[in-house]
């Protein structure tokens, strides 16, 4: 799935749920490395002062949008992607980033309203997600397997949660080795 392809769909769920997103500009990719075995996960884009005084919802600004994430994501002094960029220079890997959810939002308590049926319950399967949200996680799960990394390390414990509960139903930790396995695209 090329990033152009990624973003048309992410802009669809846009159109689609306009009262879910208001205003609110979604994650929209750079283009992936697709060289890249290593893939960060997070959980949704925080809604930064920069985004939040420059940017309201345009298409017409798409590209504005996806330049302004490319260079946050290079950004080594980034309070959030230089972790990314030093533990992937410690393994000398290229890698990739993305977040389950395209919505920005900083507080997780009100991000977790716009996705959720039930944001108080604890979540079982897709079923518990409204529509605005399981358009996103459906997408995102589809994306990890486009990308097909090697490694996966997930950066928020709800997206953590999120991806036992949906992507490792039935596979346990290894103790022995202290990760799981997962299987996708038919490798390990």
């Amino acid at each position: 799935m090329e990033n152009q392809e990624i973003n048309n769909k992410i802009l669809e769920i846009w159109q689609e749920y306009p009262e879910e997103r208001g205003e609110n500009i979604p994650l929209l990719y750079p283009n992936f490395n697709k060289e890249a075995k290593l893939l960060f996960i997070g959980c949704n884009p925080s809604l930064r002062e920069k985004v939040k005084e420059n940017f309201k919802f345009n298409l017409n600004k798409v590209n504005d949008f996806i330049e302004d994430e490319k260079s946050i994501q290079q950004n080594e002094k980034d309070i959030y992607f230089s972790k990314f960029i030093r533990f992937a220079k410690e393994l000398g890997l290229s890698w990739n980033h993305i977040d389950l959810f395209y919505y920005r939002e900083t507080k997780q308590g009100e991000f977790k309203k716009k996705i959720l049926k039930n944001p108080k319950n604890k979540i079982k399967d897709l079923d518990d997600f409204n529509g605005f949200g399981k358009a996103q996680i459906s997408l995102s799960l589809n994306l990890i397997n486009e990308i097909n990394p090697k490694i996966i390390l997930v950066a928020n414990a709800f997206s953590s949660d999120l991806m036992k509960t949906l992507f490792l139903k039935n596979n346990k930790l290894s103790e022995e080795k202290g990760h799981h396995f997962i299987k996708m695209n038919n490798h390990n």
